[in-house]
Formats: structure tokens, sequence, C-alpha cells
């Protein structure tokens, strides 16, 4: 199950997604819709979630400003920009953002659903990276401290930057 919050200023935009996640794309959980970038952005820091759905243009805090206030955060989920604006700036600034993908409106949702497939393989692999960093830190670590305990912080830093 991945977790998607959507900020959207049109309710309508918000329900037809929502409803869109409820009946086709069940393996996406919707824990939070909101009609402006400031709420999601609070509800984000406290409630991370593995994808976010933004409008570019919205009334307190623009699509980009969202993204970009929570990855200067340590943020680390992924993005889709659905906009009707299609103009190449908004777009280049959203790949400079890391945005996986920008989606105008009215929404297509064949292209949706192509790039939730594309979205949900990474985070699989984040999630299976994840997975297999812990343990081996920790073996690192407790192999740092039956050999040489000032290695510790060097064989860590070393790992750090190999699984980068």
């Amino acid at each position: 199950m991945y977790s998607v919050v959507i900020a959207d200023d049109e309710q309508i935009v918000l329900d037809v997604l929502g409803r869109y996640f409820s009946t086709v794309r069940k393996e996406f959980d919707v824990t939070g819709k909101f009609l402006s970038g400031e709420e999601a952005y609070g509800f984000l820091t406290e409630n991370p979630a593995d994808l976010v759905i933004t409008d570019i243009k919205m009334s307190d805090m623009t699509g980009l400003e969202l993204i970009n206030n929570l990855k200067s955060n340590g943020f680390t989920g992924k993005f889709i920009i659905i906009s009707a604006y299609d103009e190449f700036s908004y777009a280049q600034k959203a790949i400079k953002y890391g945005v996986e993908d920008y989606i105008l409106k009215p929404i297509d949702f064949t292209k949706l659903g192509e790039s939730l497939n594309s979205i949900s393989k990474k985070i699989d692999k984040t999630k299976r990276n994840e997975n297999k960093i812990i343990p081996l830190l920790y073996s690192e670590i407790c192999y740092g401290l039956l050999i040489d305990e000032t290695d510790i912080a060097e064989r860590s830093e070393k790992f750090h930057g190999e699984n980068d």
C-alpha cells in the first residue's frame, strides 16, 4: 500500500482523484486531501507520504513552493504536478525539483496510471534498499566495535557513500 496526499485548490479535482484512487488504484491510500499548499505542508511535516500530487498554482503556496519546502526539510516522497498551465518555465522548475511527472488538466487518467506504475516501482525499490541498509549498517558497526572502536565513524562514512 502506498500513501498519497493530494493538494489542489479545486474541490472537484480532490473529489475526482479521491474517487479514482478508491475505485481504480486501490493500492494507493489517500491519507489527505487539501485545498491549500499550506494545509498540505502542515500535514506532510507530521505525516510523511509516498506520493504527493499537487496543483502548480494555489493561492497561499504554489505546488513548486510546497515541493521545495518539503524537500528542504528532508521529505523523500515522490511528486506529481497536475496543472492547467502548459508553461515551459513551470515544467523546467518541476524537473529541477525532481518531480516525477507533470500532467495537464483535464487529467488524462491513462497517463496518470502509467505514471503511478512507474512511481510505485521506484517506491518499492527505495523500500527494498532501506530494508537492506539498516542490517548492513548494524553489522558494520558491530564489526567496528570488535575490531577498533575508533574505526566506526570511518567505516560508517565509507558505507554511506557506497550506498547513495
